[in-house]
Parts: structure tokens; C-alpha cells; sequence
């Protein structure tokens, strides 16, 4: 069992590894590179085979060379080949980079009434999935951190999206989470489900 409280600004060798690869790319003249880092904060991770490396730090590269979509797994476990691939990612961040810039996820929030009168209500989690992106595109570097609690609550105590509650509407006595509408319609979002469904699961061979 490994407890993790990620420190995303410590110099780790796989991130200087991650950091090597991109100025390698950039030098080889590609323009359009996408760092993507899965990660959770304060959260308790079982290993499943004992006897093999298990790594639950992870980084992935993203580009476009020639035409080609290409994706790399960075891990603190072995080196892996890049693998042709992220062709609906790339797309979608190319074709919508402006509105990506200014995008922002808004944070989970409530109205209630309290002594009378209507307040809006703020919530945090200290612990949670996180989605980062840096984007390296036509000589700009734009950072997107994502805390996927922002899109998973629904309403009031809803920490964690279930696959199985289809509910639409909040619980008795829960307020709805008023941004979580908004959220949902994000390329940012559309970028983290491509990420999930498509370059998570990515079979990577190991670099010989």
C-alpha cells in the first residue's frame, strides 16, 4: 500500500526525463507538444502484483509530427516507446486553442438560504484526481491544471461521479452545484475524456 500526497513542483528524475524529451522534440522542429499529467493528491493506492513494479507517477507526452499523432508513457518503472495515436485529441486542441487559452473550469458551488437570505457557498477538497495539461503550441507554453472534482459533483456532498447513478436532479435536500453545467460543455472536459478513454489505454511497448 503506498500513500501519495503529490508534489507536482519537485524536480523528480522522471519529470527531468519528461523535460529532456520535449526539448528533443522542440529541436527535431515539432510545434505542437502536449504534456499530460494524471495524478492524485492524498489518496492511498494498492499494489496489485507485489513482485512487479507498480508506478503510480506518470507523465505522457502528446504531438503532431509529419501529420501523425504520436503518444509517449513516462513512468518511474521502464522507458517506452512512442505509439501512433491521440489523432481526436490533437484535433480538437488545434482547431479550438483560442477558446482553450481563456478556458477555465469554475469552481463547485451552492446557493442557500441562510438567515433569510440567499448566499453562494464555495467547495474545496483537499484530496483529489487531478488532469494537467501543458500545452506547447506555436511557440506558447499554456498551463491547464484540472481538478476533476470541479466536474465530477453535482451537487451538495457529491465528492466522487458514480457510473452508475444516473440521477439528474440532486437528492432531497442537496443543493446543485450551479457550475457543473457549464463545466460539462468545456474542451477542457472533452480533452479529459480523450485522455482517459483513449491515450490512458494505449498498450505501450518498453524501449529495448
Amino acid at each position: 500500500m503506498l500513500f501519495c500526497n503529490k508534489d507536482i513542483s519537485a524536480q523528480t528524475p522522471l519529470r527531468q526525463h519528461v523535460i529532456d524529451k520535449i526539448a528533443s522534440l522542440k529541436s527535431s522542429g515539432v510545434d505542437t507538444i502536449i504534456n499530460y499529467h494524471p495524478y492524485c493528491v492524498g489518496c492511498v493506492f494498492m499494489a496489485v502484483d507485489t513482485t512487479k513494479c507498480n508506478s503510480y507517477d506518470r507523465e505522457y507526452l502528446i504531438w503532431k509530427k509529419g501529420g501523425q499523432g504520436f503518444v509517449q508513457l513516462f513512468d518511474v518503472c521502464y522507458q517506452y516507446l512512442p505509439e501512433h495515436g491521440a489523432k481526436s485529441f490533437i484535433e480538437i486542441l488545434t482547431k479550438n486553442l483560442a477558446t482553450i487559452i481563456k478556458e477555465d473550469l469554475k469552481p463547485v458551488q451552492f446557493k442557500e438560504v441562510i438567515n433569510g437570505k440567499v448566499q453562494l457557498l464555495t467547495s474545496w477538497l483537499d484530496h483529489s484526481d487531478h488532469r494537467d495539461f501543458v500545452f506547447y503550441v506555436a511557440g506558447k507554453i499554456i498551463k491547464k491544471p484540472v481538478d476533476k472534482y470541479y466536474l465530477d459533483a453535482r451537487w451538495e456532498g457529491d465528492y466522487f461521479r458514480s457510473i452508475d447513478d444516473k440521477r439528474t436532479t440532486s437528492p432531497p435536500g442537496k443543493s446543485i452545484n450551479i457550475n457543473y453545467a457549464s463545466n460539462q460543455k468545456t474542451y477542457l472536459k472533452k480533452l479529459i475524456d480523450l485522455a482517459e478513454q483513449e491515450i490512458e489505454k494505449i498498450t505501450f511497448k518498453k524501449s529495448p
